[in-house]
């Protein structure tokens, strides 16, 4: 019979042959495909910890992430603001402590695996406002004084004029 041959297969994993044979009186033909099935998942990528999309007045944090599809440190990567930033890869958690710029800070963790990849995207802005801080020189608390007019001196720190 002329036409289409179609069948649905079980493939396993590794190297699977496919051959198809035709036969009649006049001779024979036959054809082979290899075909390589890797039985894998794409990477995924689940970040614990910085929250995406808040802000901190710390100049550091430190980034926890669960990584599955992924055998090894070298199939990941992880940048802040554009740099390559280091980490360690143990039991599928990604770990790093941060440095953070003042203002908002990209972070980037990329993995990849045979069958794909995950990125997760993270922007956390790093709020450097420092509280002020006032100390008084003089007179010291508790001075007792006997003339109405008073020099009095102090300190105050981390303002700005606006």
């Amino acid at each position: 019979i002329n036409g289409i041959v179609k069948a649905n297969l079980t493939l396993i994993s590794g190297l699977n042959t496919i051959a198809i044979n035709a036969v009649n009186s006049c001779g024979n033909d036959s054809k082979v495909t290899m075909i390589t099935f890797k039985n894998c998942n794409p990477p995924n990528i689940s970040v614990s910890s910085p929250v995406n999309n808040t802000s901190t007045t710390v100049g550091a944090s430190v980034l926890t992430a669960n990584v599955s599809g992924i055998n090894s440190a070298q199939n990941i990567s992880l940048k802040v603001n554009g740099s390559i930033s280091p980490f360690t890869f143990v039991n599928g958690v990604v770990s790093s402590n941060l440095s953070l710029s003042p203002g908002s800070n990209s972070i980037i963790i990329n993995a990849t695996n045979d069958c794909g990849s995950d990125v997760k995207a993270i922007s956390l802005t790093y709020n450097n406002c420092l509280a002020p801080t006032v100390q008084i020189s003089s007179p010291n608390t508790g001075t007792s004084v006997s003339n109405q007019s008073l020099s009095f001196s102090g300190l105050v720190q981390n303002m700005s004029c606006h």
